[in-house]
């Protein structure tokens, strides 16, 4: 039995991509029983462990205790699902999940204890306020340091991120496989036509000439936005037949540009399901973020959805693995180091893009890294 653990994380399209995909994959292709235990907030609890329920039917949800402070509280829950469940193999996603998941090794509760290192969270928290609580800031550097150390084995989402390991907590085992974000079964299952994208284009009112650039994502803080928006100022000044398209909330960034370029900037917010259909009638995808640690060690799975629905990739330097995949492919422009040259995206090119996102980003391209991760056989 392999336990899938998570904190504080609530359904949402990439809980789904990345959590209840994964759970699912491991489950058919490993010949492992997994199962996924998720402490959720209590706000919504029910909806919200429908939600999951309803697309992982075998999963235990359980409301956290209240304010994340208390996590270590929930330690004592988790004691008693591994005594029902007998788990061989803890897989946290994240640091703390990683801790409770070593107090359940360490208390042999289960033989290991495995993280699914997300990003560089220490960093993230303090560059981007990500949590306000002093006390969590204060330990989230050393939690993260015994999480990467004292694990069994490790998921890292780039090279870079265990570079980072490496020189910031002194990893040196060989014990790290890394798995980037991946595409869901949505993605997986898109179909790129020609008549298609023409008829969705058309239904919009955008013009067939359109140079059609999405942004596709929350417009959080750590998102970049004010760095995106002086990108976009730039190219709308000197492309008269760029058009704007952001999939995701209406933001007050978003109604500036819309009224400063009116006809010129769309805004729709989408279910998990439709984004696939909706990025495929643009041309390029947009990943504009700051020049950070987070950043530096990051796997946005928003790179991988934008080549499995066949746009190129316009992104920063210094995103994870990612600027020299876009050098090596041509599927995209790394700023700072290749001129912007906007035109339409052919099918051909659509096709050749969609077919480096199967290539790349598929989970079952990493089946030899979930063995490994899984561990032996023994139930």
């Amino acid at each position: 039995m392999i336990v899938y653990l998570t904190i504080g994380e609530q359904p949402s399209g990439i809980f789904l991509g990345q959590v209840i995909d994964v759970v699912q994959f491991m489950q058919t292709n490993l010949q492992r029983k997994v199962k996924l235990v998720a402490f959720i907030s209590g706000r919504d609890f029910f909806k919200n462990r429908k939600k999951i329920r309803r697309l992982s039917p075998g999963a235990i949800v359980l409301p956290m205790l209240p304010g994340l402070a208390r996590w270590k509280k929930n330690r004592f829950v988790l004691y008693a699902i591994c005594l029902m469940l007998r788990p061989h193999t803890i897989i946290a996603r994240n640091i703390l999940a990683a801790k409770l998941a070593l107090f359940a090794r360490n208390k042999k509760l289960a033989r290991r204890a495995v993280l699914d290192g997300r990003g560089a969270i220490a960093a993230e928290w303090h560059e981007y306020e990500v949590v306000q609580e002093a006390s969590l800031k204060e330990n989230i550097f050393a939690w993260e340091k015994e999480a990467v150390l004292e694990s069994d084995a490790q998921i890292a989402v780039s090279k870079r991120l265990i570079a980072y390991w490496e020189r910031s907590f002194g990893f040196k085992k060989n014990t790290a496989v890394v798995i980037p974000c991946t595409i869901n079964q949505v993605f997986l299952n898109l179909q790129i036509e020609a008549d298609t994208i023409a008829a969705q284009r058309a239904a919009m009112g955008i013009d067939k000439d359109a140079i059609l650039l999405v942004y596709s994502g929350s417009i959080a803080g750590w998102q970049s936005f004010s760095l995106l928006g002086a990108f976009l100022e730039q190219i709308m000044k000197s492309h008269a037949k760029v058009v704007l398209y952001f999939l995701s909330s209406k933001t007050r960034e978003v109604v500036q540009l819309m009224e400063t370029y009116p006809g010129r900037v769309l805004q729709n917010q989408v279910p998990p399901e439709q984004v696939g259909r909706h990025l495929m009638i643009c041309d390029y995808g947009l990943l504009i973020r700051e020049r950070n640690t987070t950043n530096e060690v990051a796997s946005p799975v928003k790179f991988a959805e934008y080549l499995a629905a066949g746009l190129n990739v316009i992104i920063s330097d210094g995103i994870g693995d990612y600027p020299e995949f876009v050098k090596t492919h041509g599927c995209g422009y790394v700023l700072d180091h290749q001129a912007v040259d906007l035109c339409n995206t052919g099918l051909e090119a659509r096709l050749r893009n969609r077919r480096l996102a199967l290539e790349h980003f598929t989970k079952e391209k990493y089946i030899e890294q979930y063995t490994k991760i899984a561990g032996s056989t023994v139930s």
